[in-house]
């Protein structure tokens, strides 16, 4: 599940200002900074209606690029939170780690200013983006720190706002107690203050509902829900995700309660609702399944039926925690299928129930298969015995013959099935070792991002204190160094396949950044990747990323100065002789001599020596038009599959 942000309405009427002013995507290149900044706060959650997030995405990196180069740090942070804001609304059901590493990154800049409550509201940032990722620990702590501050300062609209989040968390870690809680305490304050009715206090509202309705308060939930869909209703047009959802939660309270015309009405409004107004076709499926699984309570499996397909059609199932609530929507269609009589369809859904479910569930989803498959059997069975009636009245003898082979026959059949059974019960445990295996896999990659963001951010720290222009670029250099290798790590865990980097992707991710830490210096030269995709082994690619990290590094560093316009270069293509090639060049001015002395002595140039030699390469420079770098080395024998 995850937080819904909310947009104040001043900040839509603004939006809609500037977006009359200023109609074409030519004129938003000249905006102000901070007309820039809010047109991309105004479009970010109207990625879900607008369909135009490439755009919206680029403005809101081009206000960060623009903002670092003034170094104003409330520019900064707010290009950072509108950043995360982008990538919370374009990405799909799992919060992405890019949400938390922009609000992560406001929160460092604000940490080394005095503006306490702007502090507090980027702990609650990233409070929620952990909650939305699972981690409840790093969660809980963040928004306890942003509560200690409001307290502090005694601004009692953010205590309630600490209290909503943390209502949010304790839902969504399923300790329902204390997410009432919080969530009714929030509510009380935002009362006692007077603060005006708004989409925010509808969507405290419906946190509660969840939790009310765990804990069997049906009458407590119902009037949450009913609040909820009062206060966001009439900011529907701007807010269509948060009435969508406040609808859904109500019919689920109705369902209940056993009320189902009033849910299915509830069901049909929020999916017509979001058909026209929420563009994530997930979203929308998903309120099929409501409707389904409501009529199929209504015992009308006929009409349940297309809506439970509709809802298959448009939903992914990637998500192993979710295998649970999958299952029983199977199991549901199952049902409707075998009370319209078409078994196979119904053995067919039980099937792929079978292998979702959970092992609590096992004994359960193994009598309902054998249920329905003895149902189907039991069709074929009584045409064979009308056939067989009318062959003993003319042959008395073929009787014995025919049941010697039947009896024969059943027990091969008994055989057989018993033998695909074991079968499919070990490979489903096959299965689910590999599930948890690979799961293990990308949280240890996860893991070693993060402790290497860590690193990143402790290197930050140390060089605000370093005065020594040459010891901070060596931080820095360093700094970058650890990023290269951070993100190799997180494309792994984000990544199909866990033993492989797509190393074309990987070059522009690298080179964006490398370029975007030069700040001002490299704003005039462009990256150009000229490459087909590629993938290779960890053990290689670590490498040839420090070695990328340390060539671009170096080509920004020497062969642009005073800003000049440049290009940089990047391929990596395989040779006939089964030797990969790594060229990076840039069309810059050659090394002068003391350019040069420097590096050749340097650890940068060392460093890509050493790892040369790692890969069993060779190294070669040419100098004559720019500085162009050749490493050919051969390619690992090593499964990437």
């Amino acid at each position: 599940m995850k937080l819904i942000y909310v947009k104040p309405i001043t900040s839509i009427l603004l939006g809609l200002f500037l977006s009359a002013n200023y109609g074409l995507t030519q004129s938003l290149e000249e905006l102000p900074l901070d007309s820039l900044l809010q047109w991309v706060s105004d479009n970010a959650y109207g990625v879900y209606t607008n369909n135009n997030a490439p755009e919206v995405h680029h403005y809101a990196c081009l206000s960060l690029r623009r903002a670092k180069k003034n170094n104003t740090i409330p520019e900064i942070v707010e290009a950072c939170q509108n950043l995360a804001l982008v990538h919370y609304v374009i990405e799909d059901e799992e919060l992405p780690d890019s949400t938390l590493f922009y609000d992560q990154m406001a929160l460092d800049y604000l940490l080394k200013t005095d503006d306490q409550k702007a502090i507090a509201s980027a702990y609650t940032y990233v409070g929620n983006d952990y909650a939305s990722l699972g981690d409840y620990e790093s969660a809980q702590s963040n928004l306890l720190k942003g509560l200690e501050i409001y307290d502090r300062i005694a601004d009692l609209k953010g205590v309630a706002r600490a209290y909503k989040n943390l209502s949010f968390l304790y839902r969504e870690s399923k300790d329902y107690n204390r997410a009432i809680e919080y969530g009714e305490k929030g509510i009380e304050i935002a009362k006692t203050l007077g603060i005006p009715d708004s989409v925010d206090l509808g969507i405290s509202w419906f946190y509660l509902v969840d939790a009310y309705v765990a804990l069997e308060q049906s009458d407590k939930a119902l009037k949450a829900a009913n609040n909820s869909i009062q206060l966001i209703e009439p900011y529907a047009a701007t807010n269509p995700f948060a009435l969508v959802r406040a609808y859904s939660y109500r019919s689920t309270v109705y369902k209940d309660k056993n009320k189902y015309d009033l849910a299915l009405k509830d069901a049909f409004y929020a999916w017509e609702f979001a058909k026209s107004n929420v563009s994530d076709e997930s979203t929308v499926g998903g309120f099929q399944q409501e409707i389904a699984t409501i009529l199929r309570l209504q015992e009308k499996c006929e009409e349940a039926i297309p809506y439970f397909e509709g809802f298959f059609e448009t939903m992914i199932e990637r998500d192993a925690s979710n295998s649970l609530s999958l299952s029983s929507i199977h199991l549901g269609l199952a049902d409707c299928y075998e009370q319209t009589g078409d078994y196979p369809k119904a053995l067919k859904h039980q099937k792929i129930a079978a292998q979702l479910r959970d092992t609590l569930n096992e004994e359960r989803y193994k009598s309902l298969e054998s249920e329905l498959i003895q149902k189907y059997e039991s069709e074929q069975k009584d045409e064979q015995i009308s056939l067989q009636t009318a062959t003993i009245q003319q042959q008395k003898q073929i009787q014995y013959l025919s049941f010697g082979i039947g009896g024969l026959l059943t027990i091969l059949l008994a055989g057989l099935f018993l033998t695909y059974r074991n079968n499919r019960q070990k490979s489903r445990q096959l299965d689910e070792r590999n599930a948890q295996n690979e799961l293990l896999l990308k949280e240890i990659h996860h893991r070693v991002k993060n402790n290497l963001q860590t690193i990143s951010s402790l290197l930050s720290l140390q060089s605000e204190s370093i005065s020594n222009k040459s010891a901070f670029d060596a931080i820095q250099e360093s700094k970058n160094r650890v990023s290269s290798m951070a993100l190799l790590h997180q494309k792994l865990y984000q990544g199909e396949n866990l033993a492989a980097i797509e190393m074309r992707d990987y070059f522009e991710t690298i080179g964006e950044t490398i370029v975007d830490s030069f700040g001002e210096k490299a704003e005039n030269v462009s990256l150009k990747i000229d490459m087909s995709e590629l993938e290779l082994d960890v053990d290689t690619a670590v490498p040839i990323g420090l070695i990328t990290n340390e060539l671009i590094t170096n080509s920004l560093k020497y062969a642009f100065p005073n800003k000049q316009k440049g290009q940089i270069s990047i391929t990596l293509t395989s040779e006939e002789n089964g030797l990969l090639k790594l060229n990076i060049a840039d069309n810059g001015q050659a090394t002068q001599e003391e350019s040069s002395s420097k590096k050749d002595k340097g650890f940068g140039t060392l460093l890509i020596q050493l790892l040369t030699t790692q890969l069993g390469g060779k190294l070669e420079t040419s100098t004559a038009a720019g500085t162009s770098t050749i490493i050919q080395f051969p390619l690992q024998q090593k499964s990437v599959a």
